[in-house]
């Protein structure tokens, strides 16, 4: 696929989401990223609320490098007003360019239809308030959540860095056995080079944040054959 270009709204520190998707596209497709502004680096409901003002003026500035489609890049910007607040966002960025765009949220809800996952659980990096709300916006959307854990970290690159080693045996203990697969959250946590690793841990499918929002975006470029070396989801 030639020429094409993927553009990222995140939040201001979010130095994982770029990194993690220019590996799951060719180089012939281009990573493009907008901040979204916001007048503090850790994740708080106010943050978060403060990035949904200010979507519009982000995406008129991503929209002048023309991307073939947008990603809301935030998984708690784009569901912290539960359900509903997903799509208030994507209508948010419409409003100003006519370019397709998705969230992280609403990609993560595709991609867990898509894998046909209705019990899930629940790993996340937020503060228990962020994270309860995760998991209010799952159920809310149909999916049933058996297993859930929230890393209490606010400051957004303390999660960047957070240890990868440490990230695969927290999903490990956050699986729950009767649960359809397992759902790592936020596009600043780094997940992607150990996907694999815990589908075959686990036994079962593993979503995270970035894989997910670069899943749909393939969908909405028009390619839907399989990609190996990033979950099941790709693989499909």
């Amino acid at each position: 696929m030639k020429g094409k270009r993927i553009g990222l709204l995140i939040p201001p520190p979010n130095v994982v989401m770029e990194t993690e998707c220019r590996k799951m596209f060719p180089p012939s497709v281009s990573i493009h990223a907008t901040r979204i502004s916001r007048s503090t680096d850790h994740v708080t409901v106010d943050s978060l609320l403060e990035m949904g003002r200010n979507t519009e003026e982000a995406a008129r500035l991503l929209a002048m490098t023309r991307p073939d489609v947008m990603i809301f890049g935030c998984t708690s910007g784009s569901f912290i007003m539960g359900v509903g607040w997903d799509q208030e966002i994507r209508e948010r960025i419409a409003r100003v360019t006519p370019i397709p765009a998705i969230t992280t949220s609403t990609a993560v809800l595709e991609g867990l239809r898509a894998l046909g996952l209705k019990k899930v659980s629940l790993l996340a990096p937020y503060t228990e308030d962020i994270t309860l709300r995760e998991k209010k916006f799952l159920e809310g959307n149909g999916f049933q959540v058996l297993g859930i854990k929230g890393l209490g970290i606010s400051a957004s690159l303390e999660i960047a860095e957070f240890p990868l080693p440490q990230i695969q045996k927290l999903a490990q203990e956050t699986a729950a056995k009767e649960a359809d697969g397992l759902f790592i959250s936020c596009t600043n946590f780094p997940t992607i080079e150990i996907i694999e690793r815990l589908e075959k841990e686990l036994g079962k499918p593993v979503l995270t944040s970035n894989q997910a929002s670069a899943w749909a975006a393939w969908k909405i470029l028009g390619r839907s054959e399989p990609i190996k070396g990033f979950g099941e989801l790709f693989a499909r």
